[in-house]
């Protein structure tokens, strides 16, 4: 009877939440004109589908179309991997990342330390943060050092091992002990996506010559590996317009349409609970969104593309509108795929859930094309693009005023609209937007003049500030606004689980911004 009831009281817990969050309750009308104002910086921004399309936007790409990348899987030693040298990767290379951080270890004790004695080959195969330390003369390795460091720290405390401070009830709760496992899809996405919108593809060899005479090549996916890290680890970061929430449940619930729903799970860290977020992005915001940054101003932005709790962080790099009647199911005009919600309402498998005001709707499917990651390699400048491109489908309808503003939406798994529709689920999780005065992030140190070509030792003063930058922490404390919490949990009575205020300080190593610039304008 415990059990019955216990399941009764859950259930009904779910289904409250699910009804009393997005896709089972509607947005504000206003929130869609207001918040593509601030996620396009555009106080004129487009909210009718009919202006969209009348300016010509129902397609459109980026005028900078994003290069494709490696994400730099952590479990691999992110940049500092010798990912050239197909001898050091290995099957059980790909799942460990202890035996990575201790083969990293070895190599730099032993390996590494007879680089005098490397020919051109030798260097050739270095990974792109060894052949960075080598550019700046550190026979110390610190940027590929303190990438390893982070990799291991991550690994082996998660979260826990970057906490600074934490309020504890009593001496007798502690900080879980953390899950050691790395999941295969954790890396740098966050940085070479949003890289590859806005730093010049590299695409040239640029060989550098050390001070004995040796020359050591930066390929093109050497350099946006460090253009990568500089982003990932930039406090650009801390400074994009978000849209969406990340879904924190490796299995969504869904609702009766197949459509993942948010519920209660101990995934979802503290103050998110309520947040939707495998309700992921609301339609007419990725629409606007779509239309405004890539359309109207020429712009790639960033859509987490996996619907569940990975993170798969992709630049859009274009999009195409199409029209259907949400009734029929029928491809058309927009004007002719436009319905009066009157005469649609009686047949809604989402009236509940519609806007108040909603005057009439039509469906959207929409070609959605991103850049994709690739396997890093030794490619030449003559040598065709790498680049890769993938395009996924959605659909979903629109609720519009009476001036056609949209103010509303779902989600479909079907053109045709009727009280059943087709199970299963892939949508978008959440999009971010990088402002557009991001070069402010990133300014050059001033320095005095060296050319990574000259053959001379970098200057003492480029070796002391990169060193600092390899040092930069990340502060998540109240010093910095930061009010972070923590879960902990008696060690005497397992059952006493509580939230407490915590601290965290990350490191994020960053490459010197001045090399890094210097590289990306030499391979374009």
């Amino acid at each position: 009877m415990k059990f019955q009831m216990t399941a009764l009281l859950s259930l009904f817990s779910l289904s409250a939440l699910a009804q009393g969050m997005y896709p089972n309750t509607p947005f504000k009308e206003n929130y869609f004109a207001e918040k593509i104002k601030t996620l396009s910086e555009d106080p004129k921004a487009l909210t009718s589908v009919y202006d969209i399309s009348r300016m010509g936007l129902d397609r459109a790409r980026p005028k900078n179309v994003p290069w494709s990348g490696s994400y730099w899987p952590l479990n691999q030693g992110m940049i500092a991997s010798p990912y050239q040298d197909r001898t050091m990767i290995r099957p059980w290379q790909f799942v460990t990342w202890e035996g990575n951080v201790k083969r990293f270890e070895s190599r730099k004790k032993d390996y590494l330390t007879y680089v005098e004695k490397m020919t051109d080959d030798d260097l050739a195969f270095l990974a792109p943060s060894e052949k960075y330390d080598l550019l700046l003369n550190d026979r110390g390795y610190d940027l590929s050092t303190k990438i390893w460091d982070y990799a291991w720290r991550w690994g082996d405390s998660k979260k826990q091992g970057f906490i600074t401070q934490i309020d504890l009830p009593s001496p007798d709760f502690v900080v879980p002990e953390a899950n050691r496992f790395m999941a295969l899809w954790e890396g740098i996405c966050h940085g070479w996506a949003t890289a590859a919108g806005h730093v010049p593809e590299p695409k040239k060899i640029v060989n550098v010559v050390l001070a004995d005479g040796r020359e050591v090549p930066f390929y093109p996916d050497d350099i946006k590996a460090l253009v990568s890290l500089l982003w990932a680890n930039s406090m650009i970061q801390e400074n994009v317009m978000l849209e969406g929430n990340r879904c924190w449940n490796k299995r969504p619930e869904t609702d009766k349409h197949g459509r993942y729903i948010d519920v209660p799970n101990a995934n979802i860290p503290p103050g998110f609970e309520n947040v939707p977020g495998c309700g992921d992005i609301h339609p007419g915001m990725f629409h606007l969104t779509l239309a405004n940054v890539t359309g109207k101003q020429g712009r790639s932005f960033i859509v987490d593309i996996n619907p569940k709790a990975p993170v798969a962080n992709q630049p859009v790099s274009g999009y195409k509108f199409k029209y259907f009647n949400v009734e029929t199911g029928e491809e058309s005009n927009l004007n002719n795929a436009v319905l009066a919600y009157s005469a649609y309402r009686h047949v809604d498998p989402f009236k509940s859930a519609r806007t108040p005001n909603v005057r009439s709707i039509v469906g959207v499917e929409v070609e959605f094309e991103y850049t994709d990651y690739y396997t890093p390699g030794m490619y030449k400048e003559t040598e065709e693009s790498p680049n890769k491109f993938k395009e996924l489908k959605y659909l979903y309808d629109l609720e519009l005023d009476a001036k056609g503003n949209i103010i509303g939406g779902q989600w479909r798994l079907s053109k045709k609209g009727s009280r059943t529709l087709i199970s299963g689920d892939f949508k978008p999780d959440f999009l971010w937007v990088i402002p557009k005065d991001y070069k402010k992030y990133f300014t050059a140190v001033n320095l005095e003049k060296w050319d990574v070509r000259s053959g001379k030792p970098a200057p003492a003063s480029w070796q002391n500030v990169a060193k600092g930058a390899h040092s930069f922490i990340y502060k998540m404390t109240k010093e910095f606004g930061w009010n972070e919490k923590c879960t902990v949990i008696n060690s005497k009575n397992k059952k006493d689980i509580r939230v407490v205020p915590c601290e965290y300080q990350y490191p994020k190593p960053q490459p010197l911004i001045n090399l890094v610039d210097q590289l990306v304008e030499l391979s374009k």
